[in-house]
């Protein structure tokens, strides 16, 4: 049976929406579109009305149910009107029913009970929204459904809608006091009403008496990344807030200092990342120890200029600490000796990534006014050795350090792995704690033509064009996480069938790999074998044995030549399907057979643990489909049950023989281990999907998707070749045309399976990770627009 989630992840569409379910109601919104849904809807302005109970019956049964009495029935098109009127289905007054077409099958009609708009729920507040006047219809729609998700949170009341472009109501539930104080600190809010008592039939303006006005700036949005330094002082916190205000989504990262006062230190920041998160929602903050980076610096700095020398060293971590778009600090020119004007254009300039210091101008009354209206004021001013007063200089502090003598010590010094304690913070709670070792890639940002001092900086050979390509075609590979990279640069030497201590080494790195696969995968390690990749580990599994597939699967799980009579036959399931993201839960092995599991696409995007791996007796997996290397892969055998496709030494229980490649497997890990908490995936396919329909293109699914791939047809007269070759070489905007295992085939398997005229010449595979954005995707959009205006012209 089903459960509740798995129902409610049903497609709503009518043409995805899956054969042999019913759904339990359906919707006519205001636009005109119908949707299928498993629970009733909720109270809102959005639909006209829905039917409940639908049944589909044929014309004749139809007519049956017309002629009962007592009821008034409405039609959706001209062809139930003249049911009605051939039925004398024509009463004004009864129970109401409506019929609705079926479009996948024009003999059959829906038909039910029929509710209008019920009564809305009294509105208890009115918001206005700030400064969305500058942004398009689409950013201005996304905005405000984001800002209406917090309202909903803060408020914990789901009773939150949109009246027009600048007004949000939130209706049934008065908020509480504090409740009303902390969404005056939401950021994108501009005033907060009362409801207005004299609004007659929900029309005129709805703003009653004003209570407060709101935080103003953009509702906060999670793909404009920032990493902010949150020292425990004042003016940090502060920073930080304003950039929220800004629409971006704030972590933070304290450096630890070699006192002896660390719990009191931690526990202040604790307390203000409480606070800000009741604001954000979610914040994550990170605490390195940095004790050995400061007695390196003690033993090689003088002391009036180690202030610098710490920050600098603070600010260049946090650079290539995690993928942010910038860095944060809460700096107000001026007010110590880090921040006077000449030591800040010496410091940001050379730091890898991009500083800002929204307080750089404001003045320390307008800083603490700011912290007191956050609620952080009374934490920062506890006692406790923090950062900002470990650095301070106790003989006067250099007020004009140059960009050479900052050069010259930071030589000086040698940057070796720290520790880092994670702490994810919740709706003003401390949920998450975990720790890890961050190895600093740090680093002098040169001018032009000027080489970098020897061993501060990475090589950038890349071009700036390379950075500035758009990459939708994951499905096909994922670029490599930097993680990842540097991970594998890392990895143990040895061989791990050596008994020394670098084989020893290198053993405990892939075993440490094996378990943690196998919590991921929810099956034991013992019975996971690596391998060279997706196709080596379907052949593995299916060598020897008679296969059943669909069309569309992957190439790789072909039956093998030569077969003999008799053989065990094979059932081959696409856990999520290459080429459109189709997910198939129906995981049923074949009486006296054997059930395989192809999850290359659906590892990290589809939670096995949701599934009942109970038939199963094999599972691919790769890690180039996760931000992983190209070159591994794993396979799942139950009781390492198969027939050996390889002969040769004992490695990987002799089923897989030849030295395991223990650099690409230590990548492996690491790309399993990627924070992808912050993916959009689910945002970008609604965009995609809808915006994609509206471009004349065909969506090609069938029932519950990954999120993550779009298989479509092009409107005729345009080709895939033509308009992929020109997104990539104009636009700098890379798709896929299909499955990269049949580029040079005619590939009709999608189109052979969901039963359509085939259309190979105008497919496109569009296909994202979970670190992609949405601004990504609407320039990926905007890009295929352009291409087939420019290409229409042409014609």
């Amino acid at each position: 049976m089903p459960s509740n989630r798995q129902e409610e992840k049903l497609p709503t569409n009518p043409r995805e929406f899956p054969d042999n379910r019913t759904p339990n109601f359906i919707l006519k919104a205001k636009n005109g579109h119908f949707h299928f849904m498993m629970v009733e809807p909720d109270v809102s302005k959005n639909y006209l009305w829905y039917m409940s109970e639908p049944k589909l019956v044929r014309v004749p049964e139809l007519e049956a149910e017309m002629r009962v009495p007592g009821r008034r029935w409405y039609a959706t098109d001209k062809a139930g009107f003249e049911l009605q009127r051939r039925n004398n289905a024509v009463a004004t007054e009864g129970e109401p029913y409506v019929c609705l077409h079926n479009i996948k099958d024009p003999e059959l009609y829906w038909f039910g009970k029929r509710h209008a708009e019920p009564p809305v729920e009294q509105v208890t507040l009115v918001i206005s929204v700030g400064e969305l006047y500058l942004k398009s219809a689409i950013h201005r729609k996304r905005l405000v459904r984001v800002l209406m998700d917090s309202i909903r949170r803060v408020l914990q009341n789901p009773q939150v809608f949109r009246n027009g472009d600048t007004m949000i109501e939130v209706r049934k539930e008065m908020p509480t006091k504090e409740q009303l104080k902390l969404l005056a600190l939401l950021p994108g809010i501009a005033k907060i009403y009362e409801a207005s008592q004299e609004r007659g039939e929900r029309k005129g303006d709805p703003r009653g008496a004003f209570i407060c006005s709101g935080a103003q700036g953009i509702p906060i949005t999670p793909d404009q990344r920032v990493l902010a330094l949150i020292s425990g002082g004042i003016d940090s916190p502060v920073a930080a807030y304003r950039m929220m205000t800004r629409g971006c989504l704030v972590n933070g990262v304290h450096f630890l200092n070699s006192t002896n006062d660390t719990a009191s230190v931690m526990e202040k920041n604790r307390r203000i990342c409480e606070r800000l998160s009741s604001v954000q929602g979610r914040l994550d903050m990170h605490y390195v120890d940095i004790s050995t980076l400061q007695s390196q610096i003690v033993a090689n700095v003088p002391n009036h200029n180690r202030t610098l020398i710490y920050k600098w060293f603070m600010l260049s971590l946090a650079a290539s600490f995690d993928d942010s778009c910038f860095i944060v600090t809460g700096d107000s020119a001026g007010q110590v000796a880090s921040q006077t004007v000449h030591n800040i254009s010496t410091l940001y300039p050379t730091v890898c990534k991009a500083v800002i210091a929204p307080l750089i101008g404001v003045t320390k009354n307008f800083i603490i006014d700011e912290a007191r209206k956050i609620n952080t004021f009374d934490f920062s001013i506890q006692e406790g050795a923090d950062c900002c007063q470990y650095m301070m200089c106790k003989s006067g502090a250099n007020l004009m350090m140059g960009r050479r003598t900052l050069e010259a010590y930071v030589r000086r010094i040698k940057l070796t792995e720290l520790k880092v304690m994670k702490e994810v913070y919740r709706d003003g709670k401390l949920c998450e704690s975990s720790e890890f070792t961050y190895y600093p890639q740090s680093g002098v940002r040169v001018p032009n033509n000027t080489p970098p001092p020897a061993a501060l900086v990475q090589d950038a050979s890349s071009e700036d064009d390379v950075h500035d390509v758009v990459y939708f075609d994951a499905a096909a590979g994922t670029k490599i996480a930097e993680q990842v990279q540097m991970a594998m640069m890392r990895a143990p030497e040895g061989n791990p069938n050596s008994m020394h201590m670098s084989g020893r080494e290198a053993r405990m790195a892939v075993e440490k790999v094996r378990s943690q696969l196998a919590k991921v995968m929810h099956v034991p390690a013992n019975d996971i074998i690596f391998t060279s990749g997706g196709t080596e580990s379907n052949n593995i599994a299916l060598n020897g044995y008679r296969v059943v597939r669909e069309p569309w699967s992957h190439a790789s799980t072909i039956e093998n030549s030569n077969i003999p009579d008799g053989a065990t036959v094979v059932k081959v399931v696409d856990l999520v399907n290459h080429e459109t993201g189709s997910i198939d839960r129906n995981l049923t092995r074949p009486e006296g057979g054997r059930l395989h599991i192809d999850a290359s696409q659906g590892l990290l995007k589809v939670d096995f643990g949701s599934l009942d791996l109970s038939e199963v007796d094999s599972i691919t997996v790769t890690a180039h489909k996760i931000n992983g290397p190209v070159g591994v892969g794993a396979v799942y055998l139950r009781d390492l049950t198969c027939n050996k496709l390889f002969s040769g030494g004992s490695q990987e229980k002799g089923i897989r023989p030849g030295t395991e490649n223990v650099p690409a497997i230590v990548g492996f890990g690491a790309a399993l281990a990627l924070d992808r908490s912050h993916s959009l995936h689910k945002e970008i396919d609604t965009l995609m999907t809808e915006e994609l329909e509206k471009m004349g293109c065909e969506i090609n699914r069938r029932g519950e998707t990954s999120g993550y791939i779009v298989h479509a047809t092009l409107p005729p007269g345009y080709s895939n070749t033509d308009v992929v070759s020109r997104l990539s070489t104009k636009y700098h905007v890379e798709i896929g045309t299909g499955s990269a295992c049949k580029t040079n085939e005619v590939n009709t398997t999608v189109y052979d399976t969901l039963g359509k005229t085939p259309a190979p010449t105008r497919s496109i595979r569009i296909s994202w990770d979970s670190f992609a954005t949405l601004n990504d995707a609407e320039r990926v959009l905007s890009a295929l627009k352009k291409v087939l205006g420019e290409i229409e012209l042409m014609r």
